[in-house]
Order: C-alpha cells, then structure tokens, then sequence
C-alpha cells in the first residue's frame, strides 16, 4: 500500500526543477552590482540563472540511461544531495567563477532529478490515475515555482545571497524521500512492453517538438533574465515586487494545468 505521502512527496520534488533559475531571478540586478568590476559582468551574471539549463539539456538524456542502469531511488537521492548542496553555494562563495561552477553542477543535479521524479510518477501509477497526477503535478509546479520565485524575491530583499536559501529545501526533502519512496521492482520496468517503440518514427514529428520546446525555453528564460534589470530602473519597485512579477506568469500556467 502506498505511503500516505507518497504524493505529496513526489509533488514537492516536482517543484524543485522549476525554481532551478528564477528564484534568484529577483537578485540578478543586485548580483551585477557586486561583480560589476568584472569584464563581462552584464553576460555572466545572467548565466548565473541560465547555466543549469544548459546542463539539463546535455545531461538529462545520460541521466535517463543511469536511471534505468542504478535504479530510480538511488538517482534522485544523489541528485537531491547534490542540488541542495550546489544550489545554496550561492550562500557563501564570494567568485562569480566559482558561483557559475556550482551553478552548473545544480544543473547536473537537475537533470538527474527530473527524470527520477518523472520515472518514479509512471512506475507509481498507471491509467487514468497517473493521468490525473501528472496534470496535479503541472499545476504544483507551476504554482509551488510562483511561491518560492516571490520568496526568493522577498529574501533578495536583504542580500543578493537570500534567495539562494530557498534551495535548501532539498535538504528538508531528502529525509522524507529517503522514508517514503521505495524502489519499483526492476524486473517489473525492465521488461515491461514499450507501445511507443511500435510507433513509426516521424523525424518531421521530432523535429517539430523539439523545435517547439526550443522557442518555449527561450521564452521562458527571457522574462526572468532581463524583467528584473527592467523594473529596478524604478527606484520604488523592491525585490519583493519583482518576485511578484515573475510569479504572475507562473501562475497563469498553474490555473491552465488545472483546467
């Protein structure tokens, strides 16, 4: 029988790839004041945010061959240590070099957590059931991202360094991952029928979807890297308003995930 928060746990975990960037989105402006000095500060201070997607994309595909290799707990565990360390680096570390190391390295962590998480939901349920917790799944993320973007914005209000607390969720998480989630039996997954594999493959299909989440990202990506250079030119906008900002168009896709 299922754990009690066997959903919830999932949903939370779900919620940690989508604040991957934009709850430091709020501190970006700030964050280019303290390295300003620095050559190429207005580029670099911006792949602070989007350096882990980068590695999401390059690494997500190895990551999926691992899951299936070493087995779904395993990786999220690694990948939930290593996001919670990587990701409240930001803390401390006073180089922007340094920060855009570990900043990648969250992105590693990303990419093998993402997966798991996505694996674990079709080895937990099947039908109708699973089709309904991935849409409750779109929503918490959506939703669960515009809650931590405008923390993150409300902790920006102190230090460039607050919002990068928020990824210490992870380690709150990791105790009850480790407590509630159970690895699916490997000969079950392993050797069970793939219907899509019957398919015939369409590169014009592929080509179309791929070419769409490439636009999509893009546009992701553009509101909360250049949105918050863009309102602090108004003395009277605080960090906490941008998180706002930010977080009104998650909110929007939380409310259409729903429908």
């Amino acid at each position: 029988m299922p754990h009690s928060l066997l959903k919830p746990t999932l949903l939370f975990l779900a919620s940690l790839t989508v604040i991957s960037g934009a709850a430091i989105s709020p501190a970006l402006p700030q964050m280019h004041d303290a390295f300003k000095d620095l050559p190429q500060a207005d580029l670099l201070v911006r792949l602070v945010l989007t350096i882990p997607a980068l590695f999401i994309a390059i690494l997500a595909p190895l990551a999926g061959l691992m899951i299936d290799r070493f087995g779904r707990k395993p990786m999220l565990i690694i990948s939930l240590t290593l996001y919670g360390i990587a990701g409240t680096s930001g803390l401390f570390l006073d180089s922007l070099t340094h920060l855009l190391i570990a900043r990648a390295f969250h992105g590693v962590a990303i990419a093998g957590l993402m997966p798991a998480v996505t694996t674990l939901v079709a080895d937990y349920f099947t039908g109708e059931e699973r089709n309904r917790f991935m849409g409750q799944q779109s929503a918490f993320m959506a939703l669960g991202g515009m809650v931590f973007i405008i923390v993150g914005g409300w902790l920006a209000d102190f230090s460039w360094r607050g919002p990068f607390l928020v990824y210490a969720t992870a380690f709150l998480l990791l105790p009850v991952s480790m407590w509630v989630l159970h690895e699916p039996d490997r000969a079950a997954y392993q050797g069970a029928e793939n219907p899509v594999m019957d398919k015939p493959f369409r590169p014009a299909v592929i080509l179309m979807i791929y070419t769409s989440a490439f636009l999509i990202m893009g546009l992701f990506y553009m509101i909360p890297v250049q949105l918050p250079f863009y309102l602090r030119q108004d003395p009277s906008v605080n960090n906490t308003m941008v998180g706002i900002a930010i977080a009104s168009y998650t909110a929007t896709a939380g409310m259409l995930s729903l429908a």
